[in-house]
């Protein structure tokens, strides 16, 4: 334990200024809490700001699962809220960079290609199971810009939208999100309106926290088997690919959900599918940016009159801060890859791509599920869990290397008209519907 915790713990606002000096600001705790926790959890406001100040990292997660900002949020304190909000968003900024550098190596190094993959929604939800949609999403990439089509088929649920991202473009282009049904373009990183922080705040501390994890500490690969009588390993060629198939063991969705920092109106407004999808990334939350109230900071919880010795001896984490009202759910998650060693795109190039592409709907989970240690070859097709209760299967159907793909394929379409925060994600139609 560092002398860092032992300083926030008993806000020794004398000591800590030497202390963020000299020793590492995101050194855990047993409990998996870094000092930022800690003083989150305990309202000790100065310490926040020190800790921010000497670069205490806002999304850590203790061994719960939650980070400072969760902590901040159920605390309530909204103008601690708003500085890790805005540190979030710097060191969002400063890991972009880096994967922007990484990621330009790799564009600089690989061919121009397109790339067709279909995610199938599967549920076992009887009423879930019918107005779930395919989606079919297209990456093309030409030099260092890359384009991510999704069409969204269904009964009810229908859209066309175009992601374009041009890591060496301007900063008003680096990433555009166009959604072609309505013909309306949005750039992501022009300047945004003077109040838009204010109102995304206010979102968070409205609505619930929610984490859904993919827990794959344990997991392991075995060949499928086929046949009853006469087993062997089970084959399937999907495309132009002879794949082998092999079980995933161990995959485990997890959702959980703190709703400790709602009043009775707020919870009633909380109760949709969406809200689980979304899993209260920031970036997400920015869908339902609206003209609501202003959310002021919550009465402070009850002082802890736990000694630090007595935290640091306890066998279970103590309750720092507001009491949880807390609820969790997990679902094993029986899935399938086929792999395949003819695929002509290596996972590594694959895995580059995705990480620009993350943040447009679920494809973070894709990539989550890909950094698994796979089976030899490439995953042409895989099961990945979205929430305990929807799951999808990811079949990349369709690659070739391009040299027709032009710079037109990039800009955005005459005569569509600009817009600023519009309707862009499966996230955005589901929490529409529910």
């Amino acid at each position: 334990m560092s002398r860092l915790h032992r300083a926030v713990f008993e806000n020794d606002i004398m000591l800590l200024p030497c202390l963020v000096k000299k020793e590492d600001v995101n050194k855990k705790d047993k409990f998996g809490n870094t000092a930022l926790h800690l003083a989150v959890m305990l309202g000790r406001k100065k310490c926040v700001q020190l800790l921010l100040a000497h670069g205490a990292q806002v999304i850590t997660k203790n061994n719960q699962g939650w980070t400072p900002l969760d902590e901040a949020i159920s605390y309530g304190d909204r103008s601690t809220i708003t500085s890790l909000y805005r540190k979030w968003k710097k060191q969002t900024k400063e890991m972009s960079l880096r994967v922007k550098s990484r990621t330009l190596k790799t564009l600089n190094s690989t061919g121009d290609f397109e790339l067709e993959l279909k995610w199938d929604f599967h549920t076992w939800i009887p009423f879930l199971k019918q107005i779930l949609p395919t989606v079919v999403c297209r990456i093309m990439k030409k030099g260092t810009k890359i384009r991510l089509d999704t069409i969204i088929g269904g009964i009810i649920l229908t859209g066309h939208y175009s992601y374009l991202f041009d890591l060496e473009g301007n900063a008003d282009r680096r990433f555009i999100i166009v959604n072609h049904k309505k013909k309306r373009y949005e750039k992501i990183n022009k300047r945004v309106p003077k109040d838009f922080d204010e109102k995304l705040i206010d979102e968070m501390m409205r609505n619930k926290i929610i984490r859904i994890e993919i827990i794959k500490n344990n997991v392991q690969f075995e060949r499928a088997q086929r046949g009853f009588f006469r087993k062997g390993n089970k084959k399937e060629t999907i495309g132009p690919y002879g794949c082998d198939i092999y079980s995933i063991q161990g995959l485990t969705v997890e959702e959980k959900t703190r709703k400790e920092h709602l009043s009775a109106e707020e919870l009633s407004q909380n109760n949709t599918l969406a809200d689980e999808l979304n899993a209260g990334e920031p970036e997400l939350i920015e869908k339902s940016v609206g003209d609501k109230p202003r959310k002021f900071s919550l009465a402070p919880p009850p002082a802890t009159d736990i000694t630090f010795e007595n935290y640091l001896n306890s066998t279970s984490i103590p309750l720092l801060g507001r009491e949880h009202k807390a609820s969790s759910k997990s679902k094993s998650f029986k899935a399938e890859v086929a792999m395949t060693e003819s695929f002509p795109l290596s996972l590594e190039t694959l895995l580059s791509i995705l990480e620009v592409v993350a943040p447009v709907g679920q494809i973070g989970k894709l990539r989550k599920v890909l950094k698994l240690k796979l089976p030899p070859g490439f995953p042409v097709k895989i099961d990945v869990p979205i929430v305990p209760s929807i799951g999808a299967s990811v079949t990349f159907q369709d690659f070739r290397f391009s040299n027709t793909l032009t710079d037109s394929d990039f800009d955005i379409p005459l005569f569509y008209t600009e817009a600023f925060n519009i309707s862009n994600t499966f996230q955005n139609m589901l929490e529409e519907m529910f």
